[in-house]
Order: C-alpha cells, then sequence, then structure tokens
C-alpha cells in the first residue's frame, strides 16, 4: 500500500472539491483540512462503508466547524472518496 499515494489524493479532495469554508484559492490555506486527511485514509484502509465516511464529513462541517453543513455534497464527497484507487 502506497499511503502517501491515498493521503495526497484525499487531501486534493477535500481541499478542491469539498471545500466548507471556501478556502480553497488561498494558498496560505492548502493545508486546512489536512488534520482530517488521515482518518479518513484510515477509515478506507478499514473498509468503512460510504455512509461512515458521509457522517464524518458531516460531522466535521456541522459540529466542529459549526457550519450548517451541505448533506448533498458531503455524500458526493464521501462516495468519491470511498472509491479512491488505494494505490497508483
Amino acid at each position: 500500500m502506497n499511503d502517501r499515494f491515498l493521503y495526497e489524493q484525499v487531501r486534493t479532495v477535500l481541499l478542491q472539491e469539498w471545500d466548507p469554508i471556501g478556502i480553497n484559492d488561498l494558498i496560505e490555506a492548502s493545508d486546512e483540512y489536512d488534520a482530517y486527511v488521515q482518518p479518513i485514509c484510515e477509515m478506507l484502509y478499514a473498509g468503512k462503508e460510504i455512509e461512515d465516511i458521509y457522517q464524518y464529513l458531516h460531522w466535521i462541517a456541522t459540529d466542529n466547524m459549526c457550519l450548517n453543513g451541505d448533506s448533498d455534497l458531503d455524500r458526493i464527497i464521501a462516495e468519491k472518496l470511498f472509491y479512491l484507487p488505494k494505490s497508483h
């Protein structure tokens, strides 16, 4: 398994596609979601389901960041993350 490959893919998806606080165009904020990358990678390697990833993303946005959240986007991103290749 190439952990770095998956890590970078997850990091890119969170910053470029999920981005609940809208900072992906700020260079200085490129590490904004890094704290969530490793837990998601661990979920993927552990065989967690799309619903588990969705719940985690939604918790981050609503409980951790205190945002309204976007359930539809969280589901789309959870599915995308679930199907990321684990190695190249």
